[in-house]
């Protein structure tokens, strides 16, 4: 139930004011800025778990499909 109401009120949070930071839940690991570029090419994510323990990791596992995202984003939606 803890970790539903981290998720639930981070993801509330972001929708209402582009914060996820500001779940209202004190001791919450900060969910970082996602910034590729200055990750090294690979963005930070949060990672949640159920033990209330929710760390940030490195995001390299979806690095292809980002980049294949990037390179026809032009060519399948015409922007």
């Amino acid at each position: 139930q803890n970790l539903a109401s981290l998720m639930s009120r981070s993801w509330v949070s972001f929708i209402t004011g582009l914060d996820p930071n500001e779940s209202g839940i004190k001791g919450a690991e900060k969910w970082p800025i996602y910034n590729a570029t200055k990750g090294g090419g690979v963005g930070t994510n949060l990672v949640f778990t159920v033990n209330q323990s929710s760390y940030a990791e490195l995001d390299t596992f979806r690095g292809e499909g980002i980049s294949w995202i990037s390179d026809h984003a032009r060519d399948v939606y015409g922007q």
